[in-house]
């Protein structure tokens, strides 16, 4: 099947830019018509024009005559006129022969960047079409109001983009469509070149062809400073448009798209392989999901979950609009499988132009289908880790204009992302032979936010300067806190953190017997990533050193009871009665302090609600790990007493016995034991009656072997009763009386907090 590719929107490779000889325009008026037509056709397109409004001259009136210059006007992309045109003829078409002008003014509009005056343009155009595609037609139009809608909203691009237009060598007056880069220096690009418009009687039969070429930088980098044919020996097929070229992420294998004109006509594109050798093409084959009936173009080659897979555009069917995005895996020896339609991203309307950067699996493609700032956006999608396509996005202002924007593709040399191309009629292409979007150019894009930031960290010993081996090394965000990355290298001591620009970072290091020596940051916002480069245009690193001092001692904490890791415990370091360090893990068990080896230390550990642990290292220990444990304080139980008495009894002898036994194995516990009595008597003798008491149960403790400093006394009468010395009714409480003569014990030494229960002897 044979296409008329009129539209530039659908065509493989738009052509209004060739031009046939002029013929007198003392013609019959129909013969005038049958030039014109002819002349469109074979997209000799400003001849059609010049015919058309010569045609338009002898009937001012005639509505298909109004609407061919106006259709015409728009094939040139010349918006302005077209605008006018279709604006006239809408008036002057009151019967609505020509349904579609009301489209293609609405297109106008939007194209020109009006689009509050577009949107009820196509308010207007739905409320009359009637034709056989009228629901999609009207899909199209309430997308098309979306996107204007849309792009009132949007002021400025959503980050940092230089764009430009390659220099001259590259972009001719006529157009280009493609671009691959490989490096920053190198492209190879379809187009078709020329110095001026091409008059199709006179030019060269090669010079009638779209072609793919190469084009190189000087050394200095900055000028485009030749343009050969590429592989020009395999691809120039006469009689044929090739375009489209890409290859693979390793170099080789090639992929293209190419389209035979036959007489006036333009067969569909087929999409075809080769092999590349780093020169040349081997002989292409036709890939084999192509067929006469539907077009394939756009190849792009992308790794999906570790398969290489050749994304392209297609009208074939099984379609969900004109032309879709599909995906077929390709095999080792460069044939491909059956091809799926890529539907998260496909719409009624055209999608073309696929990109797939792996590096963060992200699918870049151009579209009409989806609402957007011109006739053609860009947009993108992400792909998650279980096959899902994210919400397809709109890139914005700079990516797109109120024109047509396709074929965004980056650079996929190594990490630099932050750079590429993509192809434009906006303002600025170097062709604009009829409008100032006329024809497609190829466009330079910097994305400076995007440009990697790696920073290397080496971790080195503070004394020796001596690699330290073994490391952890955590990235913490300044504003936040946050831990943003961690590594533990066991083979050297370099690091490598990929950093979001724009943050201030601290960078710590450590590891088990080490503490931190010098302590480094690393800024990555933009005056400091340019002071430090001098601009932000790729991937950027850069190394940071920070030491680490080997520890002469390592203390980690316990709980006595669990055995388990103690958080929160505070460590002190004696030399002698001296304290000389001091530490509070508030997240962990495991302390490390520089010490002199040849001195002896005392280390303690203390926690708020345990009793603490201690250990005397000797130098020869230093670089042990010492361990201390901690435990909940023991449930001591008071000690009872009969009335006026103050001599132990047989029941509370064994109270006593514990707490001598837990003592003892707590040699630094303090115990503050205190008396107390019931309410009966007077208040001079129950205070001397509870510090007897008290000093009762200070004696057993003694004889059991518990040092008497280690003791304290204290009597406080009928102070602080546990229990009512009285019932409610005032009548005699005996069984509050008992529990209020007691002795209670008090842990003080420590910060150790007190646990005390009763228990009636």
């Amino acid at each position: 099947m044979k296409n008329y590719f009129l539209s530039a929107l659908l065509v493989l490779l738009a052509m209004p830019f060739v031009w046939g000889q002029p013929v007198g325009n003392n013609q019959p008026t129909e013969k005038l018509e049958e030039i014109a037509s002819s002349n469109l056709e074979r997209y000799d397109t400003w001849n059609a024009l010049d015919y058309f409004k010569q045609v338009r001259e002898r009937k001012p009136n005639d509505v298909k005559a109004n609407y061919d210059v106006a259709y015409t006007y728009f094939l040139l992309r010349d918006y302005t006129s077209a605008e006018k045109e279709f604006q006239q003829l809408i008036e002057l078409d009151k019967e609505n022969f020509m349904p579609m002008a009301g489209w293609y003014y609405a297109q106008s509009l939007k194209l020109a960047g009006k689009y509050s005056d577009c949107i009820p343009a196509f308010e207007s155009f739905k409320s009359k079409y009637n034709g056989e595609d009228a629901d999609r037609m009207k899909t199209l139009a309430d997308v098309e109001i979306a996107g204007a809608k849309w792009a009132q909203t949007m002021t400025s691009p959503k980050e940092e983009l230089i764009i430009k237009p390659l220099d001259k060598t590259v972009n001719s007056p006529l157009m280009e469509n493609y671009a691959y880069p490989i490096g920053r220096n190198k492209i190879v690009f379809s187009a078709l070149r020329g110095d001026s418009i091409i008059v199709l009687e006179d030019a060269e039969e090669e010079a009638k062809f779209a072609r793919i070429f190469v084009a190189e930088k000087a050394e200095d980098g900055e000028k485009w400073e030749k343009v050969e044919p590429f592989s020009a020996s395999t691809l120039a097929a006469e009689g044929f448009h090739v375009v489209n070229p890409t290859f693979n992420k390793d170099m080789n294998r090639f992929f293209f798209a190419k389209a035979q004109l036959v007489g006036n006509l333009l067969e569909n594109s087929k999409i075809y392989g080769a092999g590349y050798d780093g020169t040349n093409v081997t002989e292409p084959t036709a890939l084999d999901f192509n067929d006469g009936e539907y077009s394939c173009k756009n190849p792009a080659v992308g790794m999906l979950d570790g398969q290489e897979v050749l994304f392209f555009a297609s009208n074939m069917p099984g379609g969900k609009g004109g032309f879709d995005i599909w995906y077929a895996e390709i095999n080792a020896d460069g044939t491909t499988r059956t091809p799926l339609n890529l539907e998260a991203v496909n719409t009624v309307g055209d999608e073309s132009h696929p990109f797939f950067d792996e590096r963060d699996n992200r699918l870049y493609f151009a579209s009409n289908g989806h609402p957007g700032m011109g006739g053609i956006d860009l947009f993108q999608t992400e792909r998650n880790e279980a096959g899902a396509w994210s919400a397809v996005e709109n890139m914005g202002p700079g990516f797109n204009t109120s024109v047509d924007e396709f074929g965004f593709i980056v650079t996929r040399e190594g990490r630099d992302d932050c750079f590429g191309y993509l192809i434009s009629n906006r303002e600025g292409s170097s062709g604009a032979v009829q409008s100032q979007t006329s024809t497609d150019d190829i466009f330079s894009i910097l994305m400076p936010e995007r440009c990697d930031v790696d920073l290397i960290v080496n971790v080195n010993d503070d004394k020796t300067g001596e690699e330290v081996v073994g490391a952890t090394v955590k990235i913490v965000d300044k504003e936040t806190g946050e831990v943003v990355a961690e590594q533990t290298n066991t083979e050297d001591n370099k690091f490598v953190f990929p950093l979001e620009q724009g943050k201030e970072y601290e960078v710590v290091a450590s590891k088990e017997g080490w503490e931190t020596g010098s302590s480094t940051s690393a800024d990555t916002r933009r005056p400091a990533l340019e002071n430090r480069f001098g601009s932000v245009s790729g991937p950027m690193e850069w190394e940071e050193t920070t030491t680490l001092k080997e520890a002469g001692l390592m203390v980690q904490t316990f709980d006595r009871n669990s055995n388990a890791p103690l958080n929160g415990v505070t460590v002190m370091v004696y030399d002698g009665d001296k304290l000389v360090d001091e530490k509070t893990m508030t997240d962990g068990n495991q302390f490390s302090f520089i010490l002199d080896n040849n001195k002896e230390y005392k280390i303690k550990a203390r926690l708020e609600g345990y009793i603490g642990d201690f250990k005397t290292v000797k130098a020869t220990e230093a670089k042990e790990m010492h361990k201390l444990y901690l435990a909940p304080p023991p449930l001591f139980v008071n000690v009872l007493f009969d009335f006026n008495k103050s001599n132990i009894r047989t029941g509370a002898a064994d109270t006593l016995d514990r707490i001598a036994e837990v003592m003892t194995d707590y040699p630094e516990m303090v115990v503050e034991v205190r008396g107390f009595t019931d309410a009966i008597g007077a208040n001079s003798y129950n205070d001397r009656l509870s510090k007897r008491r008290s000093k009762a149960a200070i004696d057993y403790l003694v004889e059991k072997g518990i040092a008497v400093e280690r003791l304290i006394a204290k009597g406080f009468g009928e102070a602080e009763p546990v229990a009512p010395n009285e019932n409610e009714d005032g009548s005699d409480n005996p069984e509050g009386r008992q529990l209020n003569r007691r002795v209670e014990f008090k842990i003080i030494e420590g910060n150790v907090g007190a646990v005390e229960t009763e228990k009636k002897n």
